[in-house]
């Protein structure tokens, strides 16, 4: 019965952020598709963003039980080329390359075979020994050995959620993540620049790491402007996902896409 009382929850949040006209038989709209957004996963930590591993089961059996296909963010993006080629379904993504996804979701990706996306701070899992990185590999988040075990197996995909830009600079505009304004001191061509630096970097040590390109953006803090918009495409991403709640229609800016945050409270 709990699981069916959060079958119907997940499914109510679902559908109540589609602005679109209809919806089928199990009051999921027609032609949509939601992207779930999470942190992390912890049976030790409470805190908004972060959900139990019995939570994450429960809402992948509500998905699955109800019908809804679980896509890839590369099925997705064929889904956005041709949406006559498939009906709704959800993607499941997960922000900031903790090790807990390697504990966690990983293991559920093979138990459910579905796949799930994961977007890396990519400094904090292996910074290159030549780079100007501000720091080292942080502890609580994916190693190298565990992101390429997971590329291997099909069911993971692994994007960038920057390569050392998820935190706070002093810009014109005040105190603004570091991909959105140009420093006190820097220009606008220095600006576009370093955002391209940052965006070609994590792309590459990516691709370092898994032997595949990286093609899928998740803007840091959900913060975007036209300028990072154009970056991002004009860098080889596919796809940008940003927090901004929603549904992915037909039509849609590939570079702006919604979620569906998914929080804690969110169990019926």
């Amino acid at each position: 019965m709990r699981l069916v009382f959060r079958c119907a929850a997940l499914l109510l949040l679902c559908s109540t952020l589609i602005f679109c006209a209809g919806a089928d038989s199990r009051g999921f709209p027609e032609g949509a598709v939601v992207i779930l957004m999470y942190h992390q996963v912890s049976d030790e930590i409470e805190a908004p963003t972060v959900v139990s591993s019995e939570l994450l089961e429960e809402h992948i059996r509500a998905i699955l039980e109800a019908g809804l296909p679980v896509m890839s963010l590369s099925e997705l993006s064929r889904w956005l080329d041709d949406p006559e080629a498939g009906g709704s379904g959800v993607v499941l993504t997960f922000d900031d390359g903790y090790d807990s996804f390697y504990h966690h979701v990983y293991p559920l990706t093979s138990r459910y075979q579905i796949p799930a996306s994961c977007f890396l701070i990519v400094s904090s899992s292996e910074p290159p020994p030549d780079s100007e990185s501000r720091g080292t590999v942080i502890p609580g988040h994916l190693s190298l050995e565990q992101v390429r075990e997971m590329s291997e197996t099909g069911l993971v995909e692994l994007g960038s959620h920057s390569y050392d830009g998820h935190r706070y600079v002093d810009t014109r505009g005040g105190s603004r993540p570091y991909l959105v304004e140009p420093l006190v001191d820097e220009d606008h061509a220095g600006f576009l620049g370093r955002v391209k630096r940052d965006l070609d970097l994590s792309r590459q040590v990516l691709r370092a790491m898994t032997g595949t390109e990286c093609l899928y953006f998740s803007y840091p803090y959900g913060w975007v402007t036209g300028a990072l918009r154009d970056q991002v495409s004009q860098c080889g991403f596919d796809l940008a996902l940003t927090t901004r709640p929603g549904a992915v229609v037909p039509g849609m800016d590939r570079y702006l896409l919604p979620r569906m945050t998914v929080r804690p409270e969110m169990t019926g």
